[in-house]
C-alpha cells in the first residue's frame, strides 16, 4: 500500500467548537463528536464520543470538542462516496 497516496487522498476534515457548553444543534451528517486535550491534535490523541452525555467523562484536564470526518481530498470521489452510502441507495437491493 502506497502510504503517501493514501494519506494524501483521505484528508480528515475537522469543524472545530469553540465552546461545547454553549453548543446548539446536532452533530453533522457523517462527523464524529470528539473530544481531546487542548493544545493536541484531535486527530492524533483524540476520543470519539457517541453523544453528547458523554462529554467530560475521560478525564482531560482541559478538554476541546470538535467534529471530524474523514474525507476524500477530491470532492467529487467524496460527494460519490456518500451518495453510494445514502439509504436511499440501498433501495434496490
Amino acid at each position: 500500500m502506497d502510504y503517501q497516496l493514501h494519506a494524501d487522498t483521505f484528508k480528515p476534515e475537522v469543524i472545530e467548537i469553540p465552546n461545547i457548553d454553549t453548543f446548539e444543534g446536532t452533530m453533522p451528517t457523517g462527523y464524529e463528536l470528539v473530544e481531546y486535550q487542548k493544545g493536541t491534535n484531535p486527530m492524533d490523541y483524540g476520543l470519539v464520543l457517541y453523544g453528547f452525555d458523554e462529554l467530560y467523562m475521560f478525564g482531560f484536564t482541559n478538554p476541546q470538542h470538535c467534529f471530524v470526518r474523514q474525507a476524500c481530498a477530491d470532492k467529487m470521489i467524496d460527494t460519490q462516496y456518500f451518495k453510494e452510502l445514502a439509504p436511499e441507495s440501498l433501495a434496490h437491493i
